[in-house]
């Protein structure tokens, strides 16, 4: 079974990869992945919509100036961390244009923000992982999607899934096996390591 932090580090570090080497389609798919992870981080650091799509903004621009420079050099530097204290700066200099811009500044806005970044990351890596499939959904069956998510975000037995989806056994296993195949195929050869 793999854990969903490691798919979403798979799949990351192939993006990652590919965007280096200049591929715009990769650099999509990260945007498209990431993006409402952005999003909700700003909005539960009190930004309303309109601050936050321009967090999310200035945010990906300082990926671009900056992703070469990007290395994973031991285990806690994750790509995750490395933006979500991105876009905290980001939010942070967003909270202090609101402060000089209105002498009215709301008093319930946390500056510096602060927060328990593990709990952060695990909930983010699972919105991560959800992009993900959403973007697989496209290329497979509703049912190959579903079957896959229980397995593999869920962590369901996959007898269980088969029960729960009318499916037999071995079409739920042809499901995950068609999806993993394609995310490593998608990803380049990045393996998804089964735990």
């Amino acid at each position: 079974m793999i854990k969903v932090e490691n798919a979403v580090d798979t799949v990351t570090s192939g993006l990652l990869a590919d965007v280096k080497e200049g591929d715009d389609e990769a650099w999509a798919l990260l945007v498209e992945i990431y993006s409402p992870v952005i999003f909700v981080w700003c909005r539960q650091k009190g930004l309303n919509a309109h601050q936050s799509q321009d967090v999310g903004q200035e945010t990906w621009a300082s990926v671009w100036s900056n992703l070469k420079a990007f290395r994973k050099q031991q285990a806690q530097h994750s790509f995750r961390r490395w933006l979500f204290t991105i876009v905290r700066n980001k939010v942070v200099d967003m909270h202090r244009k609101l402060k000089d811009k209105t002498l009215d500044a709301p008093e319930h806005i946390q500056f510096p923000i602060e927060g328990d970044d593990d709990d952060v990351d695990k909930m983010n890596v699972n919105m991560a992982f959800s992009q993900i499939v959403q973007w697989i959904s496209s290329k497979y069956r509703e049912h190959n999607c579903q079957a896959f998510m229980l397995c593999y975000a869920e962590g369901v037995n996959r007898d269980e899934v088969a029960l729960t989806l009318g499916l037999t056994r071995n079409q739920v296993d042809l499901a995950c096996s068609r999806i993993l195949r394609g995310l490593k195929e998608e990803f380049g050869d990045r393996t998804l390591h089964n735990e």
